[in-house]
């Protein structure tokens, strides 16, 4: 059965009650033709994308390098997390636990011994605070080494 205004808006092409175009705009959808084995196809490419932090151009979501300026993006963070750190040194520090949580299991027995001088609270409480302080870049470096 055919309809005037889908004929219309849609020029013919409806695909199962639905508008090609809507088809195509509902799924984001892209088609790329690439030329294997010299024969063209259509690919349907649906990859997740992000946005350039420089120029705002999206781009590929595994991209390291903006194609458009050509700025180095940022690397999900996949390591620990400072925020974390800073906090479990606040609060859970006396039993060593951000220690744990940093790799540093050797340091986090010690700080459990150091509790019954109450010594490692109060290390752990001026540990956290400089998590919190310091830079991703430097926290990165020290941290989440790969």
């Amino acid at each position: 059965m055919s309809h005037p205004i889908i004929d219309k808006y849609c020029f013919g092409q409806v695909y199962y009650g639905l508008c090609v175009h809507d088809v195509v705009n509902l799924y984001s959808v892209k088609y790329k033709n690439s030329l294997k084995g010299g024969i063209m196809e259509n690919q349907i490419t649906d990859r997740p994308t992000k946005f350039c932090k420089n120029c705002g151009e999206k781009i590929d979501a595994k991209a390291e390098i903006c194609p458009k300026c050509g700025v180095r993006q940022e690397s999900p963070q996949a390591g620990k997390n400072k925020v974390v750190a800073g906090l479990l040194a606040i609060f859970l520090g006396g039993l060593g636990i951000h220690k744990f949580y940093l790799g540093k299991p050797v340091q986090g027995i010690l700080y459990i011994f150091l509790l019954f001088f109450f010594i490692s609270p109060i290390i752990a409480f001026i540990e956290g605070i400089i998590y919190l302080t310091m830079s991703d870049e430097a926290f990165n470096a020290k941290y989440n080494k790969r």
